[in-house]
């Protein structure tokens, strides 16, 4: 049997995918691309924003274009949120949820076949007490992976749908993650990305600091580059800052899920910072290790930001040492939103989100098109055309905000080819 696989979103999620074509594999499933003709496909679904919805109804659409007698299988955080809505929108033949999507692979190999009933299996997420396919390695051909070690979220920050796609934090023990890193070491791989939903949250149920345990298993490992793949501000302390400055094996790259720089905008978010507090933070990692690159998501034209607000977050962004941009304009609440987001506009398209996101470019005179891979738009400052495409040592000794401004570089997918352009 031939199954094209395919997923959006997140890292959790591309670390699930890894997991589920495993043990496809496992089981004499042969893997094509997504592209071609199978038997049947498999979409590991985002919702994330509306244009994530959008993006997962248009993969089923695709696949049945491209075979109309194929099986589809939609699974993961959209089923999740609102299985009715997929079931209705789309004609997928079988509709997991995040904690179904781990049976997903014994459920299309079964000793009968592939089932021929459409089937809609979504149960709740809020009593999973495990990381969902931690302990499933495979074997990619590449020197980086990624290690999802943590999963959950319960901040309720005003926009986020988070909390009801992937259920309460919960990590996988600290034993199981230095034997992990070590079985990873010994296939091959050089590089290791931990992952999660709220990473930073990591081992709050063994009551263990993340930066504490972080430097320990830098110590109890031997070789591997460990990167992270994003944290929240509030995670981010002098502790991991010294991390950064002493130790050479945790990749020089911090993603930030900042949001906004704006005290009100961020107080509407639900979010326990000050704009403030981020600048400090990102100085302190880019003077204690200057290489480092630092990333930053930003929501623009969420509800009640004004040009005020807006004008500051800019300037924020203008005088720190922020290496790239991850920009996504608002996204209005969807039904089956959770109740954090109440009292969010409910239809439509923002505006004010579009608009911000072209004035980013504005604001520097620089044209810009959709990261559609990504769901938003993201920048690379650099320091010259010559550059590295390596977020991780894209700035070098020296760098500045104001030398990155030299030129300007943004990358986009469009119908599976990169395209790109370049302003001095």
């Amino acid at each position: 049997m031939k199954i094209g696989v395919t997923c959006l979103g997140c890292r959790s999620n591309h670390f699930d995918t890894v997991a589920i074509t495993a043990q496809l594999k496992k089981r004499g499933v042969t893997i094509v691309p997504f592209t071609k003709s199978a038997d049947c496909y498999l979409i590991n679904t985002c919702t994330v924003t509306g244009k994530a919805d959008f993006q997962s109804r248009q993969l089923v659409r695709r696949a049945r274009k491209r075979n109309p007698e194929a099986r589809i299988a939609a699974i993961g955080c959209y089923p999740q949120r609102d299985p009715e809505a997929l079931a209705r929108l789309t004609d997928a033949d079988y509709i997991f949820g995040n904690r179904e999507k781990r049976d997903i692979a014994g459920f299309l190999c079964g000793e009968e076949g592939i089932p021929a009933s459409r089937q809609v299996r979504v149960g709740p997420i809020e009593s999973e007490t495990e990381v969902i396919n931690f302990g499933v390695w495979a074997d990619t051909g590449r020197n980086r992976v990624e290690l999802k070690i943590q999963e959950g979220c319960d901040r309720q920050c005003s926009y986020c749908v988070i909390p009801i796609t992937r259920g309460r934090p919960r990590s996988v023990h600290p034993d199981r993650v230095r034997s992990a890193v070590e079985s990873l070491e010994e296939m091959g791989y050089r590089e290791i990305v931990l992952t999660g939903t709220q990473l930073g949250e990591y081992g709050r149920e063994f009551r263990v600091d993340f930066s504490t345990w972080l430097r320990r298993l830098l110590g109890e490992t031997r070789s591997a580059r460990i990167r992270l793949s994003s944290l929240e501000p509030w995670h981010a302390g002098d502790e991991l800052v010294e991390l950064y400055r002493d130790e050479r094996r945790l990749c020089s790259h911090l993603h930030l899920s900042a949001q906004s720089f704006c005290d009100g905008v961020l107080r509407e978010m639900n979010r326990p910072y000050l704009g403030d507090r981020v600048g400090r933070l990102i100085r302190s990692v880019v003077e204690a290790r200057p290489e480092t690159a630092v990333g930053v998501d930003i929501i623009a034209g969420f509800p009640g930001e004004d040009h005020e607000a807006f004008r500051e977050t800019c300037s924020a962004v203008s005088a720190l040492p922020i290496a790239y941009l991850h920009v996504f304009p608002f996204s209005p609440v969807r039904e089956r939103s959770p109740p954090n987001c109440r009292g969010l506009p409910r239809s439509g398209r923002s505006a004010g989100g579009w608009q911000s996101c072209r004035s980013w470019a504005g604001k520097s005179g620089k044209s810009f098109s959709p990261d559609s891979s990504e769901n938003g738009w993201r920048w690379w400052w650099k320091k010259g055309p010559a550059g590295t495409e390596n977020l991780a040592t894209a700035p070098g000794p020296g760098w500045s905000g104001e030398q990155a401004r030299i030129s300007f570089r943004l990358s986009f997918l469009k119908k599976g080819k990169r395209a790109e352009r370049w302003s001095g």
